[in-house]
């Protein structure tokens, strides 16, 4: 009986997130009863032991260690022993004494026994077999349901039908108990699988919000070299045009500075009437003109104008200088 009541039996009771067992046994006094939790002393020196990884649940263990009864088991689903619940309750019952070898008397040996709680399929289909057989042998010697004997065998028929009930119970119990364990693994995997896809959502959009703002920094750098060569060409305008304007006003200044020359050539005794005296008129006016013709031309068609009326006006000068000899 051990090998077909073996540990699946047994997980079949418990939830997916059990991972450690105990029992509690069903102790009786009189009438009343109540469950007590067992524990086990492993080894000489070995303390009491009140729960165990859900690996070890097995039918000989609990027989082993406990012996037969009505037990439950309890569930606890963490290293912490956090309790989840307990199972139906169910029977451990006694092993059948060994049966002699063929040939081998019996002696005073008692017969077996009924078997109690789970019955393996092959033993349930030649019980069944047999409780047909008896049954139509009963019925066709039915004692009246007033005698001794109707009311024994009617006592005995509901006790069978109470039987009968009690293992179709059990037996939709444990499917049911499976369809629920299989919804619920179901589920976890349903929800595993919707936490990975939000993560992944979650990623593509973290890696898409990246990208952005690198394209925003990349745009911002293109911008701000644009803006940083801008303003330097603007300084380097600034500084030509600053330039351009210091040689407007020295030209101007020239031109000034030659009309008072020929005033003060035009006046007698003045120090530029007499070196004109020297050196000619001619000389002086050549010289004055020059420098007037620049600052004008520069101030009204720039330095390349004022370039040409300087030359013009050295070659005036030249010329006059060439006649003083003459």
């Amino acid at each position: 009986m051990g090998e077909e009541q073996n540990a699946p039996d047994l997980l079949s009771l418990a939830p997916i997130e059990a991972t450690f067992w105990g029992v509690e046994r069903l102790e009786t006094d009189g009438e009343t009863g109540s469950w007590k939790r067992q524990t086990h002393r492993t080894g000489r020196q070995g303390g009491a032991v009140r729960f165990w990884p859900i690996e070890q649940l097995h039918w000989d263990m609990i027989r082993q260690a406990w012996g037969p009864g009505t037990y439950r088991l309890v569930w606890f689903t963490d290293s912490k022993r956090k309790r989840k619940g307990t199972s139906r309750p169910f029977e451990v019952p006694e092993l059948a004494p060994e049966q002699p070898a063929p040939g081998e008397p019996s002696g005073d040996r008692p017969p077996p026994p009924p078997p109690q709680g789970d019955v393996p399929p092959a033993v349930a289909v030649a019980a069944s077999k047999l409780e047909g057989q008896l049954l139509a042998q009963v019925l066709q010697n039915r004692p009246a349901d007033d005698s001794p004997e109707g009311m024994a065998l009617g006592y005995l028929e509901r006790i069978a039908g109470m039987f009968i009930q009690m293992q179709g119970a059990a037996t939709a119990q444990v499917k049911a108990d499976a369809e629920l364990r299989v919804q619920r693994a179901e589920a976890e995997a349903k929800r595993l699988i919707q936490e990975d896809a939000a993560r992944y959502r979650a990623m593509v959009e973290q890696t898409r919000q990246h990208y952005d703002l690198i394209a925003q920094h990349t745009e911002r750098l293109h911008s701000a070299e644009i803006e940083l060569r801008d303003r330097q060409q603007a300084d380097e305008v600034a500084e030509l045009t600053a330039k351009v304007e210091e040689l407007h006003e020295a030209m101007g200044a020239l031109a000034t500075a030659g009309g008072d020359i020929m005033a003060q050539v035009e006046t007698p005794g003045s120090p530029w009437a007499e070196l004109a005296s020297k050196v000619g008129p001619d000389v002086i006016r050549g010289l004055v003109g020059m420098v007037t013709r620049a600052g004008g031309a520069n101030g009204q068609a720039g330095p390349a104008v004022a370039a040409d009326a300087i030359a013009e006006g050295a070659g005036a000068v030249l010329d006059a200088a060439a006649n003083i000899g003459d």
